[in-house]
């Protein structure tokens, strides 16, 4: 039976037992006095000093302005981590640890002002977006869901359109890239009406959203309407006033997200693939590698598509290349959706007769095994 600070009671030659009784105040724990008593009174006094001591600890500090500040600090990098790292689980964990620290203080009400509440919920809207991301590319879609509508609540309660708008733009994407088209068309538009009220660079990547949710639907005029107000609106967020979250957003990313949903719907749509794809190359090829530095795991991402691309023009050459190099990459980066696509790729190989006779593509294949191994 142990005792606070790890002592145990222990028996002295009469039977009697030794231990060491605690107080708590305040969260410090200060020993009493050591003396001989029974068993049943050992124990009752140190199940009282470790319930003390466990609600001391329980109870969170005032949530200052210091702290928010120390909290908010953590987003960026993180931000980046998932850049370079993509979905990594202990990443998430790690922001799970904030997000419970958030949750105490602003449950338990204890903040020193409103600003500061009002600070502490938006940092734990952020936080919120991001895990759901890194649980998307993690393909932990379940939980994606749940971080991402947690965050809605988040942004919700303080009536930020601006990760309002993201956030269902984010929600919006993850369920058009599971097929769910028709909530995927209608998050994005719920993303859209919140964004005419935000940054225009909210609005322009909400709009790209929408872009993506039509190509998945095999939409083509939705597609490229929605793309065509994208760019109506500034696509990048160099102004002091711009959303700190779109710190990637910028025109070369506007041409990538264009062109993956082009890509889409070469695949969805059946309209004429190889125009649709010779178009998406225009946006996508030297733009995906301007990002192996910055954002690899997004580069990996599209650089998988590609290959899957060029599979589907019979360009076997280019898509053995391509894929060579996401394997080379994807050792140095934990995606999973990345794995995911490069799984899709084998499979877009193996029901093509073309491809039998090619070495090149027989050895490619036999490398993949392991890597997209379930």
């Amino acid at each position: 039976m142990p005792t606070p600070n790890g002592a145990v009671p222990r028996r002295v030659p009469d039977d009697r037992w030794l231990a060491c009784r605690h107080s708590v105040a305040d969260g410090v724990v200060a020993p009493l006095r050591t003396g001989a008593i029974d068993p049943a009174q050992a124990e009752q006094a140190v199940s009282a000093s470790m319930w003390r001591l466990e609600q001391a600890r329980q109870e969170p500090p005032l949530a200052t302005s210091d702290i928010t500040a120390v909290l908010e600090a953590m987003i960026d990098p993180l931000r980046r981590l998932d850049d370079s790292e993509g979905g990594n689980a202990a990443a998430v964990g790690y922001i799970q640890d904030q997000l419970d620290t958030i949750d105490a203080y602003l449950t338990r009400g204890r903040t020193t002002s409103p600003a500061v509440r009002q600070r502490l919920t938006r940092a734990g809207a952020q936080f919120y977006q991001l895990a759901g991301w890194m649980a998307f590319d993690a393909e932990r879609h379940t939980s994606a869901q749940r971080y991402f509508r947690a965050g809605l609540r988040a942004a919700r309660d303080i009536s930020d359109d601006d990760l309002i708008a993201h956030i269902l733009g984010c929600m919006a994407y993850h369920v058009a890239c599971q097929g769910q088209r028709g909530e995927a068309t209608q998050l994005a538009a719920a993303a859209v009406t919140v964004g005419k009220r935000a940054h225009p660079a909210v609005l322009s990547l909400t709009y790209s959203r929408l872009g993506h949710a039509h190509a998945a639907a095999g939409d083509v005029r939705g597609t490229r309407s929605s793309f065509d107000l994208a760019r109506d609106h500034k696509p990048c967020s160099d102004g002091a006033d711009a959303p700190d979250f779109l710190y990637w957003f910028d025109q070369k990313h506007m041409d990538i997200l264009h062109g993956a949903a082009l890509q889409l719907l070469a695949f969805s749509s059946g309209a004429k693939p190889s125009a649709l794809l010779g178009e998406a190359d225009k946006f996508l090829l030297g733009k995906i590698d301007e990002n192996t530095e910055s954002i690899p795991r997004d580069s990996l991402f599209h650089s998988a598509w590609l290959a899957r691309s060029q599979v589907l023009r019979n360009e076997f050459e280019q898509a053995v290349a391509t894929t060579r190099r996401v394997m080379q990459g994807i050792r140095y980066v934990n995606s999973p959706r990345t794995i995911a696509t490069l799984r899709r790729l084998d499979a877009d190989l193996a029901v093509r007769r073309s491809v039998d006779d090619l070495k090149d593509v027989k050895e490619l294949r036999r490398e993949l095994r392991p890597l997209i191994a379930v």
